[in-house]
Order: structure tokens, then sequence, then C-alpha cells
């Protein structure tokens, strides 16, 4: 049996090179090379044991041997050549990024394992080698593209970034010149001079009444907010500014938007000082409090203490005062561009009336529409200047530049939609269309005294419908009132002779 011995001692040999040059990791090659070993050993039992008793045959037997031996190396080098490429296919499946079956490793495992073969062990730790390996590149390729997906959105961030600051936006640089920017130079006379002088002193005078107060007009000196110290602050900008300019005549425009700005800013400082006070101290109407005027508004409040409540009137006197004084200044600038309206709305009318001249001859709807447009813009022109003194827009409204209040009149002479509707609805507008169109068709064109004569004529009607309907209202009330003693007639009871 020392033959069938180094027969196997060969074939062990041989296993241990196969899987030491890197074995077969598929299953069904190590099954078939293991039954391969079996078969092989078999059939060399078998010619062991005929020709156990022929010592002449012994040197075939060894070259039998050697004969297996040299086909099982070729077999096996062959097969390893074929997991060599297996492997590299595999690793370059791990160096594309594609994921590992953990279920089919796993089951792979318990497939080589029970097997309990020492010589598998090397087989086993090259699987967990790539499997390792594997992961490892999974893991990198998802780094790689983490970072790749962070850098792009970073370039797309600072592509389309605005660069962050603290506090407000800093604005732009305005360049352009006080009359650029719509202030004018205020030519006065001696009576302007003297509202300038006035106002200077009272801004000073309201300057020490908020330093007055600061130091505490009633009870100990008590710590100011910083809302009210900003009051006091735009007070002492705007009487440093007022002490340049204390009796003038004229003001560059530069000095007037000097004026609007500072006096802006103490008014502005008031009502939020005023605004902070609402929201601490409000009550309801019907509880003990003040009424304090806030912007244009009435707001009831119940302050702490004696000492609050003098600083929240000192603080109202100053928001009243500062407006007050700022619709002073600006007041005849506004009154010349109330006379330049006035102006362009009779050239507007007159602009309609030559506009309805030259329909004449015309017919159609398209007519009537025109008519309707012409006749609503000419009573637009004609009674804008009163609606807008009843709007009291002829002023400067509370925290408005002048400015703005310069733009909102240039924008009130334009009729908008809703002006021209609203005027077509009313019964006197339908009754002028009809006018204008009978006139057409007699050859002639409606004019603007024709237009005034017939609103005389209706205001004149709707007046007399008032005081009619007025003295019912009179009558009425005296039949109902009981103070209001009936004269009866006084009967004679003297018998009739």
């Amino acid at each position: 049996m020392k033959e069938e011995e180094l027969l196997q001692n060969n074939i062990n040999n041989n296993v241990r090179r196969n899987h030491s040059v890197g074995g077969p990791n598929n299953d069904n090659d190590i099954d078939y090379n293991v039954e391969q070993f079996e078969n092989e050993i078999n059939n060399q039992n078998e010619n062991n044991d005929n020709n156990d008793n022929n010592d002449d045959n012994d040197n075939n037997d060894n070259q039998n041997n050697i004969n297996i031996e040299e086909n099982l190396n070729v077999e096996l080098e062959q097969e390893n050549a074929n997991n060599r490429n297996n492997n590299n296919d595999n690793e370059h499946e791990n160096e594309a990024g594609e994921e590992v079956n953990e279920a089919d490793n796993d089951l792979e495992e318990d497939i080589v394992r029970p097997n309990n073969n020492p010589d598998n062990d090397a087989n086993i730790a090259e699987i967990e080698r790539l499997k390792k390996n594997e992961l490892r590149l999974k893991r990198e390729n998802d780094e790689l593209r983490r970072k790749q997906e962070e850098l792009e959105a970073e370039n797309a961030q600072l592509k389309n970034a605005v660069p962050k600051k603290k506090g407000k936006p800093k604005k732009e640089k305005d360049d352009r010149s006080a009359e650029d920017r719509g202030y004018k130079v205020l030519d006065g006379n001696d009576k302007f001079g003297e509202t300038v002088s006035g106002q200077a002193g009272k801004v000073n005078r309201l300057k020490h009444l908020v330093r007055k107060m600061n130091q505490g007009v009633v009870g100990q000196y008590g710590k100011s907010s910083t809302s009210y110290r900003k009051v006091a602050k735009d007070l002492n900008a705007l009487d440093e500014f007022m002490k340049e300019i204390d009796g003038r005549t004229k003001l560059t425009a530069e000095e007037m938007e000097t004026y609007d700005k500072l006096s802006l800013n103490v008014y502005k400082s008031s009502k939020e000082y005023l605004e902070k006070k609402a929201r601490e101290n409000t009550v309801e109407a019907d509880e003990d409090g003040i009424d304090v005027t806030v912007g244009t508004e009435e707001v009831h409040m119940s302050p702490k203490n004696e000492y609050e409540r003098t600083r929240i009137r000192t603080i109202e006197k100053i928001q009243n005062d500062i407006q007050t004084m700022r619709q002073e200044m600006f007041a005849n600038q506004i009154a010349e561009k109330k006379d330049e309206m006035s102006k362009g709305f009779a050239q507007g009318k007159m602009d309609e009336e030559l506009a309805r001249e030259q329909m004449v001859g015309k017919s159609g709807a398209e007519l009537k529409s025109s008519m309707e447009e012409s006749i609503a813009k000419s009573l637009f022109y004609d009674n804008r200047i009163k609606s807008l003194e009843k709007a009291n827009d002829f002023t400067l409204k509370a925290g408005e530049t002048f400015v703005g209040a310069m733009n909102r009149l240039d924008k009130s002479t334009v009729p908008s939609e809703d002006d021209i509707s609203n005027i077509l609805e009313n019964d006197s507008t339908k009754k002028i269309v009809e006018a204008g169109m009978k006139k057409q068709a007699e050859g002639s064109a409606l004019k603007s005294s024709d237009i005034a004569e017939m609103l005389k004529a209706d205001e004149m009607k709707q007046g007399d419908a008032i005081r009619e309907q007025n003295q019912r209202n009179n009558n009425m009330r005296k039949i109902s009132d009981p103070t209001v003693k009936k004269n009866e007639p006084v009967l004679n009871n003297n018998p009739v002779k």
C-alpha cells in the first residue's frame, strides 16, 4: 500500500499548490476537483489490488502514477488559470463600484465551510479579502460622490449668492443734486422769514423740553429708553440746522432737502416712541387712561405713573408740532403746485372740447364711446381741484416727504379707469352724453360752456329737491314733538239765540 500513500501525498501536494496560486472560488469547481480526486484514487486502488502480487508491474504502476499526477497537474493548472481570470473580472467589477451581493456571499460561506477541510481556508480567506475590498471601494465611491455633490452645491451658491452683510443693506449713493431729486429753490418774503425764525425758536424749546423731561419732571431721575433718546438726538440735529437758516427769506434746494430730512426724522422717532408706549400700555376704552394721537390715529393707553404720563404727552406734543411746522414750511410750494394743476386742468378741458369738434360727422357705436370718454375727462378736470381740496390733499401728509407729496399730486392729475367709470355711472353725466350726441346729429359739438350750464341747472334742481325734503322733515318733527303746542280754535260756549 506504499504506492497508494505516495499517490495520495502527491495529490494533496497538488491541491495545496492549487490553493497557493489562487484556488477556485466557485462551489461547483471545488466539488468537481474533490470528486475527480476520489475517482482517481479509487481507480488506482483497483489497479493496486489487481497487481498486488505482480512485482514485475511495479514500474508500470509507478509510471501510471506519474502520468496520472501529470494529468492532474495539467488540469489543476488550467483550472487555476480560469479562476485567476474570474478573480480579475471580480476585481474590475469592484473598481466600477457595483454593490456586493451579501446574500450570495453568505450562502457561499455556508457551502464551503461545512466541509471542514483545512485546505479550503485559503479559498475562504480570498473570498473574505474580496468582500472587504469591495466594501472599501463602495465606501470610497460613496464618499467621492458626496464630495462631488457638495462641490456642485457650493459652486451654484457662489454663482448666484449675494454677499451677506450684517445690519441693514447699504443704500446706493445718489449723486443727483437736490433739484434733480425734486426740491426747488424757495424765494420767500419777510413773512416767510418770520416763519423760519419762529420755527427755529420752537425747535429749540422742544429740545430743552426733552432734556428737562430726561432729568425728571416728576420723581427722581429715571433712565430713559433708547426710543426716547432717539427723539432727543433727532431734535438736537434739527435745532443745529435751524440756527443756520434762522431769519432767512430764501432757501436753496439743498437746504430745503436738509430741512425735509431732519424734521421728518423727528416726526418718525416721536411716532415710534408713542407706538412703543401704546403696545405697553394699551387698555380698553372704558378704563381709566388717556387718549394719545399716534401718527394719524387716536390710541387709548394707561401710563404706569404720572412721570410716564408726562413723558408721553411731551413726545405727543413734539410729534404734532413738528408735523405742523413741516406743513407750514412747504405750504408755499404746494400752493404753487395747485395753481399749476388748475392751469393744466383748464387746458385739458380745452383739448377735450377740440376732440369733440373733430367728432362732427361721425356716427355709430365708436362715436358714442369717444363721446363718453371725452365728457368724462372734461368733468374730471372740472371737478378735480374741488375733490382734492375736500380730501385735504393740498398739504403735506403725516410722514410724507415733500418729493412724495409732489409725486402724489402729479399722479392725481391723470384720470384712472375707475375715475372714468364712476363719472359715467352718474345720472348727470348720462344726460350730458345724450345732449352731446344730439348736438352731434345736428352737426355741432358740445362745448365746455354747455357742460357747465347743464351742471349748474342740475345742481339747482338737486338743491330744490333737497330743500323741499328738508322742509318736509322739519314739518314732520313739529307734529311729532310733544313740546310743540297746537293752535286749536277757541270754541264759543254761549248758546245761539
